[in-house]
């Protein structure tokens, strides 16, 4: 852990980075919710779901971010930081973390693969517009969030962003 790291120091930048992709998941609610109710549901369970998922995560790897200002993936896993704090206590098991963060990722690649079909359904170029503004934050994230975040050991995007860095030789990033 990167005691450096806390409190989050670039919080203007993860905002900026992160308004715009829940921008984007409120406007796919909308049209989901206008289209078909069950897969509006399906859609939003698949928030609340990463959100426990990633709870479980926090609590079990003592995220130092727990109750405070969290610069989770995505936006939405930001309350996961505030359930965390629930489960402080709870009994910490390395196969649930596994298997919490494997659901986790898989909620998180649900939020982003589910509405593709239906946004296509509107047009392809809405459908090229989503497209370039979930890669633009995938990467933009790796690059501008990761590196200063104190978790980057443990978090699957951090540990991603670290081999990216490492790879182009940008190791003093992350000394």
């Amino acid at each position: 852990m990167y005691k450096g790291c806390i409190p989050y120091k670039r919080k203007g930048v993860y905002l900026l980075l992160t308004i715009p992709i829940i921008i984007l998941y409120l406007f796919v609610i909308v049209h989901l919710w206008e289209l078909n109710k069950l897969i509006f549901t399906i859609y939003c369970s698949l928030f609340v779901l990463g959100i426990l998922f990633q709870s479980y995560c926090c609590a079990y790897q003592r995220c130092p971010y727990i109750g405070k200002f969290c610069p989770g993936l995505g936006g939405f896993i930001i309350p996961a930081s505030i359930v965390a704090l629930l489960l402080k206590k709870v009994k910490k098991v390395k196969s649930l973390f596994d298997l919490f963060a494997s659901l986790g990722f898989l909620c998180l690649l649900g939020i982003i693969i589910l509405p593709i079909y239906f946004i296509y359904k509107l047009g392809v170029n809405l459908l090229i517009f989503y497209s370039i503004i979930v890669i633009a934050y995938s990467v933009l994230f790796l690059v501008l969030i990761c590196p200063v975040c104190a978790i980057r050991d443990t978090c699957p995007a951090g540990k991603a962003s670290s081999n990216i860095y490492k790879s182009i030789k940008f190791n003093d990033h992350y000394e």
